[in-house]
């Protein structure tokens, strides 16, 4: 029981780190959305135009998409592909945000609170 309230500093500190990184990658993807909607692009499809206003329209919108897609919630490959039709940067960047948060963050999150 000790250990479990010790845990609780540790891992209120873990949901910052993990709100800011969410939140810096939420604002560059919820502007490659914005950037796409806008430009006037004769080959994107309705129904790509409205995926991204469905899962990257704000930047709330597009942190609940980022959690979704660490989570296990839908398939990140598709939100990859998605953001690639914005730019091929862009796709490049979500696969360096899976990176960062899934194996960086969250397996270091858990190695800490197995070691302590």
């Amino acid at each position: 029981l000790f250990g479990l309230f010790s845990s609780v500093r540790s891992l209120l500190w873990t949901f910052v780190l993990l709100g800011l990184v969410v939140y810096v990658f939420a604002i560059c993807f919820a502007q490659a959305a914005i950037g796409y909607l806008i430009r006037p692009a004769v080959d994107s499809s309705p129904e790509l135009r409205a995926d991204f206003v469905t899962w990257f329209g704000s930047t709330a919108i597009s942190m609940r998409t980022l959690l979704v897609a660490i989570s296990g919630g839908e398939d990140w490959s598709q939100f990859m592909y998605m953001l690639e039709q914005a730019d091929a940067l862009y796709g490049l960047l979500f696969v360096l945000y899976i990176m960062l948060v899934f194996h960086g963050v969250l397996h270091v999150i858990a190695s800490i609170f197995v070691d302590s």
